[in-house]
């Protein structure tokens, strides 16, 4: 299945990757701590979700997610971590502009990774 092999989801696992081992390096980004992950978690979760779908579900490299189940997978992280999150912890905040990285996220994956 194709998806996993995709460059864009390759990309994003990498920069993940990468990004993470320089924080654990002592190399700090403030604009990237605060929104990478945000931008990188909808289409490396939907990636995989997808690969599930066309692997176990449908057996077909022609599927693709519905609009639907991507605003679904939007508006449940964006809860957890925008309201759910900030709730149960006192170091976590609300902040609009993650919606936004979500939504690019979301975006990112639908056009370049939920391809046929």
């Amino acid at each position: 299945m194709r998806v996993l092999t995709n460059r864009v989801f390759l990309g994003a696992v990498l920069l993940f990757l990468a990004f993470h081992l320089l924080v654990i390096f002592g190399i700090h980004s403030p604009l990237l701590e605060s929104y990478l992950d945000d931008i990188l978690c909808l289409p490396i979760i939907l990636s995989i979700t997808l690969y599930a779908h066309r692997r176990f579900r449908v057996n077909s490299n022609r599927f693709r997610l519905p609009l639907l189940h991507i605003l679904i997978a939007f508006v449940v992280i964006a809860i957890g971590f925008e309201v759910v999150y900030p709730l149960m912890t006192s170091h976590g905040t609300a902040d609009v502009a993650d919606l936004l990285a979500y939504g690019g996220g979301a975006v990112i994956f639908d056009q370049w990774i939920n391809i046929a």
